[in-house]
């Protein structure tokens, strides 16, 4: 059996990413990737079925550090103030969203190619799959708060709808190729118009 070529990989994985950031998924030419990679598509075919694995490989660093930012071990947080009232502690803070633009412009070619090339792939429903995601993790969170008496104001539809509003501005400065400066500065505004805290009720 003859053995598989290894170094070819890394070079289809290169110049299918351009291909897919300069044409999208849909009119990305497989053709065109081995070409300019340098392989054969018979060498292009032993390796991936068809585009949609492709793609999916390219994406794969980028869905990995989304699901290790999920499973991270965050433990709700509410706090007392001066005055001794109950504060939540996962606001939009300058630190938080700082973090998060952070996270997306260290993937930010990865979030460019979920966001604005996955039209046809596996993909191209990327924000509705992130959003439940995040809906259902940010219920998980509430239901793991102890020893505060609190209701939401909202059912888990209509955070949905609020958590896609977010995720939705805070990926248009990857859509619309933002610097990473620009982007945090027009984030740090986008903050101030989510406030979450006005979606608990604490007693």
């Amino acid at each position: 059996m003859a053995i598989k070529d290894k170094s070819i990989d890394p070079k289809i994985l290169i110049y299918a990413k351009k291909e897919f950031l300069t044409q999208g998924f849909e009119r990305a030419s497989i053709r065109k990737i081995c070409r300019n990679a340098q392989v054969t598509t018979g060498a292009f075919y032993t390796r991936y079925k068809n585009k949609d694995e492709l793609f999916s490989a390219v994406v794969a660093d980028t869905l990995e550090a989304i699901e290790m930012m999920y499973t991270r071990d965050e433990s709700p947080t509410f706090s007392q103030n001066q005055e001794g009232e109950v504060e939540i502690g996962w606001l939009l803070t300058v630190d938080a969203i700082t973090e998060i633009v952070n996270f997306i412009y260290d993937n930010y070619d990865g979030m460019r190619l979920l966001l604005c090339c996955s039209s046809g792939s596996s993909y191209e429903d990327f924000l509705h799959i992130f959003t439940n995601k995040s809906t259902k993790l940010l219920l998980d969170y509430f239901n793991n708060v102890k020893d505060v008496n609190f209701s939401l104001a909202v059912d888990e539809e209509e955070l949905h709808l609020i958590l896609t509003a977010f995720w939705a501005s805070m990926f248009e400065p990857v859509i619309h190729g933002f610097s990473y400066e620009k982007a945090l500065s027009y984030s740090k505004v986008l903050a101030k118009f989510f406030n979450f805290e006005a979606i608990v009720n604490i007693y």
